[in-house]
């Protein structure tokens, strides 16, 4: 990952894979448990610079015995931000594979490929940018913004694969996107990120190692074997997930103390959708996918106005009153299932229409830190 000013770390050196890896990983995470409360100073305003708490439990033996051999061989002409955007292209391709696949043992093993390259290309993008001196605003943009659009997807990769695209899918993958909002806006006030000893890479890790039992096993099999309390691993992994989302979205809570009125409008929208599934009547693959451009157009808009340097930018609150609104007006008047599909599907288009402007305008002001060679250079007209 790549970020423009990196953080401070107590973690010690070793190899120098390892000290770039240490260095370089600066991200989202929805961790399965929460870090012990803290009462950081706020960061100034204007500033790109933060630190990073980690206590993950997997990053030290990945990096050895993985993502730092995959340093070794990497080449030193080897975009920072085109492994991002590749990362990205395969995160999105897994759930759209779970959506347009059937699914059986090919699809598992698919999206299991899938997940696992785009976590060893999310942990490797910032390692690569330090190594080759190319760490950038437009790097810690790419990395966290497009992370709006991939912690949630990854969720509800989940939910669709394992047919639980239900009232507990909706909630995960809704939960999940107030946990990366409360994530930034803890950073925002507070100059710090919180990775718990179980977070985004224990959690793609699970997620791979089931899509990858799903390969051999059976897609079928694996719903159809209870495990605990008459579940199934995958509706288990489900539950966890919501929980942990809670988890992550308390712990920044208590640990700010603070500014709790702009978390809470953030988070209302992401709530109702929720209670749209559970009392209402809309498709509930389109009142997931609203998640995704609306955590970039809340929390993400917050990683917009640090690295441009502009604090003034906010989340995109016209989208949040329009999704509100127009939720509790369609559990109010109670319209047929259509008209409800109709309004679902309307609001994921307005709010790509929101984030593809968001993206627009931050690539016109970080357009100068495009380099020569990158995918980025072929679409984006340089500064």
């Amino acid at each position: 990952m790549t970020a423009a000013a990196r953080p401070t770390r107590s973690e010690p050196g070793g190899r120098r894979s390892d000290r770039l890896l240490a260095a370089a990983r600066v991200g989202v995470s929805v961790p399965l448990m929460a870090t012990a409360p803290n009462a950081p100073p706020a960061a100034s305003a204007g500033s790109t610079a933060y630190e990073v708490h980690d206590t993950s439990v997997l990053i030290k033996p990945y990096k050895r015995f993985v993502w730092g051999p995959m340093l070794h061989v990497l080449p030193d002409g080897a975009s920072a931000n085109t492994l991002t955007v590749v990362g990205t292209v395969l995160c999105q391709t897994a759930l759209w594979s779970a959506i347009l696949l059937p699914h059986d043992r090919f699809t598992c093993a698919l999206i299991a490929a899938l997940s696992f390259a785009y976590m060893c290309l999310d942990n490797l993008d910032g390692a690569q940018a330090r190594r080759t001196g190319t760490s950038s605003p437009l790097g810690e943009f790419l990395d966290h913004w497009l992370d709006s659009f991939n912690s949630t997807a990854q969720f509800l990769t989940g939910a669709v694969t394992w047919h639980v695209l239900d009232l507990r899918g909706a909630a995960m993958v809704a939960l999940a996107g107030v946990a990366f909002n409360a994530t930034f806006w803890e950073q925002r006030v507070t100059g710090r990120v919180h990775f718990a000893w179980l977070g985004n890479v224990e959690g793609l890790t699970l997620a791979t190692l089931l899509y990858a039992a799903g390969a051999v096993f059976g897609h079928d099999a694996m719903l159809r074997t209870p495990i605990a309390a008459g579940q199934p691993l995958p509706v288990l992994f489900v539950w966890l997930s919501i929980a942990t989302c809670l988890v992550t979205a308390f712990g920044a809570v208590v640990r700010v103390r603070r500014e709790w009125r702009e978390f809470a409008i953030l988070s209302a929208p992401f709530l109702a959708l929720i209670a749209w599934v559970a009392w209402g009547d809309p498709p509930v693959l389109a009142a997931a996918l609203i998640v995704l451009p609306l955590t970039a157009a809340s929390g993400g808009r917050a990683i917009v106005g640090r690295v441009t340097r502009r604090p003034e930018v906010g989340p995109a609150r016209w989208l949040l009153a329009l999704v509100l609104v127009a939720v509790l007006a369609c559990l109010a008047v109670r319209p047929p299932a259509s008209t409800q599909a109709v309004v679902a599907w309307a609001l994921v288009c307005v709010a790509l229409a929101e984030t593809v402007f968001d993206f627009a305008r931050a690539m016109r002001a970080l357009s100068p830190y495009v380099r020569d060679g990158e995918l980025l250079a072929w679409v984006v007209p340089r500064g």
